[in-house]
């Protein structure tokens, strides 16, 4: 066999055990779900619906939409995530679409909600292929596998996730491949091949940030690294540098521009640093504008060595000017530190943006980034170390990036996919650099044949993801368990959803108020604009609050207005309302939070039986306030619809019956049924509602005493009209002697009409 196909060989096999383990892991942690009488499945994250429901619409309208009106009702909002992810998966899977509407939807779901996996497995495939180019096949074959087995990565690239997170790392990892390659193959040292690689990196960068903002971040990882180039240009002629430099950022700069012409923030916000403005583009702009004059600068002068003092003292300077003034870059810079605190209240209840490490992390970061993070540090060091004293500059981008995405990470748990593969690389890389460090030892691992050394290697990748591994176990052997809390909740929402998208299909408007993880499921599944999502306060401040705001009042009057205000037809809420009670009294009402919970032996909050005097735990309760403080149920909001599901904590179940997890509640004017009698009589009427599939029955009871004039009034919000889904009798009515049946017509309740006994 000759060394070249042995290579070729090797380096296949390395990336098909990368490929073949991180689908494997992918595919067993998968977040797909199915539904009673419908084919296929589901995804239930929120944000991967909002994916798929941006696709269908480019699909619809031909374009990215910036403007959603379904968002923050009834206003509608700017949609915070640039286009081309979007772009990218609406262009692959629109020639495969189906025509018919419904069969569309469901697969559209699946296809969107399928990509991530893909980059997910690239990602893991790069990884290997950067390690082996650094180190070998060995190293190739453990930083491939660490990355197909760690929770940081499969959690965004699961099979049933359809976010852009995935997507972001691959990008973000092909530019530090490119960039070692670059600088591996010298071809820094060559301005013609400093501009093609330097192009490429620049376009990868550009759609990298045109797919989300945050990933500026790792455009300045390049420039770090460019930076230090800048300095060994003053003592080592590097010819391409210039070049290299000016390419990558006019590259990105026009990769981008489209993204920032089409972005609905440029125009208000024209500096705007977490939305896509002309910040961006100046930043590049800059940025290329560093790499001008250094063409004329002769490589080994004094002022190639003083050239990368002078700019970053000009930069400073010029920086210094706009934010003494507070205008332009500075002003929006400073309003993103200004939003990041304000955001910080509601990325506080989101588990993804919980930090690694520090108090009550737990071995959170093991679970995440594997037991690897312990010799992180001296894989780390020992690459550093042969960038610094060897000059190996391929190793350079690798030393840059981890620390800073470690720190990111560290702080906030979502960003460490963008950490796993780079720090997968490091360590492969790394550990060889170390073990090859003593002769007598890189004897001993040269006689080691290479298909048990890389056996090696994949054992102890195995053995740093042991944690994800045992988990991947459960996942491919384990008998299936009945679902939790949070999955029922999950479903309830969504057959909640699907429902009332099939049942009472609107053009008006209207939208459905629920807690902000229930916005994007509403706006696909329902087809509905919703009033909060987990977009949090990035689409409105006050839309975000609303829900805690409806949720928490005791008062039905000021819960009407707001689902007036909202143009909020419906209510949707799952009996995991209790779990989110705390979030919601610490964003709207921390004076009540004594009154609603305390703090049990354990940590956790307790429900206190005032909370059922709220509107949250009223309409887990038929209307009713359970607390006696109000003595009439609610006659703006009537039962929809709900779930068959129960949920058997015992302390939601003060009737002694399970509660049914879903419930979806319509807001009416109410029929007013008036009667006549003697001043103090009190008029009665009650109504039993069946919900026949989910074996369910809700009594309606109200009571009004005749005024002076002998008229008494009960609001009704229920007609007793065959409706979807739920069967009602004839309502009952009494006053003093007299009694009666009572037809309401579905008219009446709409139109807040007087029925007359």
């Amino acid at each position: 066999m000759s060394d070249p196909f042995r290579r070729r060989a090797t380096a296949l096999l390395v990336v098909l055990v990368a490929l073949g383990l991180s689908w494997l892991v992918r595919e067993a942690h998968h977040r797909r779900e199915s539904l009673p009488r419908r084919d296929g499945w589901v995804t239930t994250d929120p944000d991967s619906l909002y994916h798929v429901r941006r696709v269908a619409r480019v699909l619809e309208e031909g374009q990215v939409a910036g403007i959603d009106p379904y968002l923050s009702s009834p206003e509608g909002a700017r949609v915070p995530w640039p286009p081309y992810y979007t772009r990218l998966v609406a262009g692959v899977l629109a020639p495969f679409a189906p025509e018919e509407p419904e069969a569309r939807r469901a697969w559209l779901e699946m296809r969107v909600s399928s990509l991530p996996l893909v980059f997910g497995v690239l990602t893991s495939c790069i990884a290997a292929i950067a390690a082996m180019r650094l180190a070998g096949a060995s190293a190739g074959l453990a930083a491939g596998a660490y990355h197909a087995l760690c929770l940081a990565s499969y959690a965004y690239s699961k099979s049933g996730n359809g976010d852009h997170h995935a997507y972001v790392s691959l990008l973000q990892v092909l530019m530090l491949l490119l960039l070692s390659e670059a600088l591996a193959r010298r071809a820094l040292d060559r301005p013609r091949a400093a501009i093609a690689f330097g192009a490429a990196l620049g376009l990868v960068a550009g759609v990298a940030i045109g797919s989300w903002v945050g990933s500026l971040l790792y455009v300045m990882e390049v420039e770090l690294v460019l930076g230090w180039l800048l300095v060994k240009n003053g003592t080592q002629r590097i010819a391409g540098l210039a070049p290299f430099g000016l390419a990558f950022h006019v590259a990105a700069l026009f990769a981008l521009a489209p993204a920032v012409l089409a972005s609905p923030w440029k125009d208000e916000l024209p500096w705007m640093v977490i939305n896509l403005s002309w910040f961006h583009l100046a930043f590049l702009a800059t940025g290329a504008a560093v790499f001008v004059p250094l063409s004329f600068v002769h490589a080994g002068s004094r002022a190639a060595r003083a050239y990368p003092w002078a700019v970053g003292a000009g930069l400073g300077a010029i920086a210094a000017l706009l934010f003494a003034i507070d205008v332009g870059p500075a002003a929006g810079i400073r309003a993103g530190f200004e939003w990041v605190s304000r955001a910080d209240a509601f990325m506080a209840t989101v588990r993804e943006s919980d930090a690694l490490l520090g108090d009550g992390a737990g071995l959170r970061i093991f679970e995440t980034l594997g037991l690897g993070v312990l010799l992180l540090p001296f894989a780390w060091a020992a690459i550093a170390f042969a960038v610094l004293r060897k000059d190996e500059r391929a190793l350079l981008p690798w030393v840059v990036a981890v620390p800073i995405l470690f720190v990111q990470a560290a702080r906030q748990a979502r960003f460490a996919d963008a950490l796993a593969a780079p720090m997968a690389v490091v360590l492969a890389v790394g550990t060889a650099q170390l073990l090859r460090r003593s002769g007598e030892f890189r004897r001993r691992l040269d006689r080691v044949p290479s298909l048990a050394l890389g056996l090696l290697a994949v054992l102890a990748a195995v053995a740093g993801q042991a944690l994800a591994v045992a988990s991947t176990a459960r996942r491919l052997t384990g008998e299936p368990t009945a679902p939790g809390i949070v999955t029922k909740s999950q479903r309830a929402m969504r057959l909640a959803c699907e429902w009332l998208r099939k049942n009472a299909p609107s053009d008006t408007g209207e939208s459905v108020l629920s807690f902000w993880d229930g916005g994007h499921v509403i706006e696909w599944a329902a087809d509905r604009p919703s009033v909060a999502t987990n977009f949090g306060s990035y689409v409105g401040l006050e839309s975000f609050l609303d829900p805690s705001r409806f949720f928490t009042s005791e008062d039905p009057h000021e819960a009407e207005e707001l689902l007036e205000r909202r143009a909020a037809r419906f209510v949707l809420l799952t009996s995991l309302m209790p779990n989110e009670l705390a979030d919601m009294v610490e964003a709207v009402c921390p004076e009540r939070r004594s009154r609603y919970m305390t703090i049990g032996r354990t940590g956790k909050h307790a429900l206190l039986p005032a909370w059922l005097a709220t509107m949250g735990g009223r309409l887990l309760f038929d209307g009713a306030d359970l607390t006696g403080a109000d003595p009439h149920p609610l006659g703006f909001l009537r039962l929809a619809y709900v779930t068959p599901m129960r949920d058997t904590r015992p302390a939601l179940s003060p009737r002694g019956a399970p509660l049914p997890v879903g419930w979806l509640w319509e807001r009416v004017a109410g029929a007013v049924v008036e009667a006549r009698g003697a001043p103090g009589q009190t008029l009665s009427v009650s109504l039993t509602v069946q919900f026949t599939r989910a074996r369910y029955a809700l009594v309606f009871t109200d009571t009004a005493v005749a005024d002076e004039n002998g008229v008494a009034r009960v609001r009704v919000p229920y007609s007793t009209e065959p409706a979807p889904g739920r069967v009602i009798g004839a309502a009952q009515w009494s006053m003093g002697e007299r009694n009666g049946t009572l037809a309401i017509s579905e008219a009446d309740v709409r139109a807040g009409r007087t029925v007359r006994l």
